[in-house]
């Protein structure tokens, strides 16, 4: 990363108190979670028109139920096994001191809950939650409860029969109305939560910063939070390890990995405010 462009960055989130993060896939790469686009993401081997919405699900638990299995084990694993890294800390950090007011995720693993962020408007749900599609009760999981069905879903021998045991194990019936259960995630073709989608709106339109990380600026219409903050005057500040369609709007683009420019601009923040 441009040496001059990390010091304006860390200038500018030091004298600011209205600094809001916009986070996706690769903030969390470094914790052991699969990004879903680009070489080696979990669309390669999972391609999103028959894993990423419920009709293709519902298709491929009828044709291949091992592989539906692997796919989702491997998610909850993933989740469950990652810890957070060193640039979800560092927004923690901000949070504390009162710089960072709040976290717009793309992501439904927990690491910034994890890292000790509070603030947070999760526009892509949550791999910890359930949500009843009939009355819209939602209810939270620990770990347990989430490994657990890691263990349940183990693809080892598993049919149709066994995989729609497992399921109907996992997604048991609302305990308010009896109705059906889904995790609370949103799947393509889905709308995102309409009270997370117009706080999230707000937050980007009144920040004075927008810090951009992780993200490849092509899921939509969360990657429209970025052109909204710019229309209102919002600097934006991006951190990706290479180009995204995002940059040309960037005031400033930081280029590497979240967790080494994050450690940077934390140290240099520090020292500015000391």
């Amino acid at each position: 990363m441009e040496e001059n462009s990390l010091i304006q960055a860390a200038n500018r989130i030091a004298s600011t108190q209205g600094l809001v993060a916009f986070t996706g896939a690769g903030i969390s790469e470094e914790s052991g979670i699969p990004t879903f686009r680009g070489n080696g993401g979990l669309w390669d081997r999972y391609p999103p028109e028959r894993f990423a919405n419920m009709a293709g699900l519902l298709g491929e638990f009828f044709l291949r139920p091992k592989r539906v299995a692997t796919f989702l084990q491997e998610i909850l694993r993933s989740c469950l096994d990652a810890q957070p890294n060193p640039a979800h800390v560092a927004l923690a950090q901000w949070e504390a001191q009162g710089i960072l007011r709040a976290v717009l995720t793309q992501n439904i693993d927990t690491l910034h809950e994890r890292a000790g962020c509070s603030k947070i408007i999760k526009l892509h749900g949550s791999i910890d939650c359930l949500r009843c599609t009939d009355c819209g009760f939602k209810q939270d999981l620990d770990a347990t409860q989430m490994q657990r069905w890691v263990q349940v879903l183990s693809p080892d021998g598993i049919g149709r029969r066994q995989l729609w045991r497992a399921l109907r194990k996992i997604l048991s019936p609302c305990p308010y109305c009896g109705g059906r259960r889904r995790p609370d995630v949103v799947f393509f073709g889905d709308l995102l939560p309409p009270d997370a989608w117009a706080e999230a709106q707000q937050a980007a339109s009144l920040c004075q910063i927008l810090l951009v990380i992780g993200t490849s600026g092509l899921v939509r219409p969360a990657a429209d939070l970025p052109l909204l903050a710019k229309k209102a005057g919002t600097i934006l500040i991006e951190i990706n390890p290479k180009p995204t369609p995002l940059t040309p709007l960037a005031d400033l683009y930081l280029e590497g990995k979240a967790s080494e420019v994050m450690k940077e601009l934390v140290e240099r923040v520090d020292s500015i405010r000391r």
